[in-house]
C-alpha cells in the first residue's frame, strides 16, 4: 500500500475525520512527509501514524504504557 492510498487509522477504523478539510490536510502532510512520525520520549522512540495523532491526540504516558498503536524503535530520531 502506498501512502497515497492509506484509508485506515491505526486504531483499526477507516479514516474517520469529522471535517473533510482536516482529513485532506493530514493526507497531504502524510503524502509529503510519510505516514509515520517518530516521537522521542527520553531515550525511547516510537513510530506513530500521523492520522492516528490527528484523530485521537497522543500523550507520552499513553505511549510509554503501550496504549497507543505504534512501533517502538531502537533508534532515537535527532
Amino acid at each position: 500500500m502506498t501512502e497515497a492510498t492509506i484509508s485506515d487509522c491505526a486504531c483499526g477504523r477507516s479514516l474517520h475525520y469529522n471535517d473533510p478539510e482536516i482529513g485532506a490536510i493530514i493526507r497531504d502532510i502524510s503524502d509529503t512527509n510519510g505516514e509515520f512520525i517518530t516521537i522521542n520520549i527520553g531515550e525511547r522512540a516510537f513510530k506513530v501514524q500521523r492520522h492516528y495523532i490527528a484523530l485521537h491526540g497522543i500523550k507520552a504516558q499513553d505511549l510509554l504504557a503501550a496504549r497507543v498503536p505504534c512501533e517502538e524503535i531502537t533508534e532515537k530520531s535527532e
